[in-house]
């Protein structure tokens, strides 16, 4: 997983002037993630919103049924 330090320096930018370290490396990951789901969506490896409205409705029916 990557992030550009443009990136991170935007998301430093934005915090308040005393943050704790734990919520700057949180939102550094988020991020990252949604940069990495964002690619992959690009590159065709997203599901249609019917298969994942499937899959979340089978995954309920055997957790929760």
């Amino acid at each position: 997983m990557e992030i550009t330090k443009d990136a991170m320096q935007h998301i430093v930018n934005h915090m308040l002037p005393k943050t704790d370290v734990a919520l700057v490396i949180d939102k550094i990951l988020l991020m990252a993630k949604l940069d990495h789901a964002f690619q992959e969506l690009e590159d065709g490896k997203g599901i249609s919103d019917e298969k994942l409205e499937q899959e979340m409705n089978e995954w309920f029916k055997e957790n929760y049924d």
